[in-house]
């Protein structure tokens, strides 16, 4: 998306939500 950074800050948000 907008850069690698962003995309795992991104991955990190959702994987944080399934806990």
């Amino acid at each position: 998306m907008l850069g690698p950074d962003t995309e795992m800050n991104t991955l990190t948000n959702h994987l944080d939500k399934i806990k």
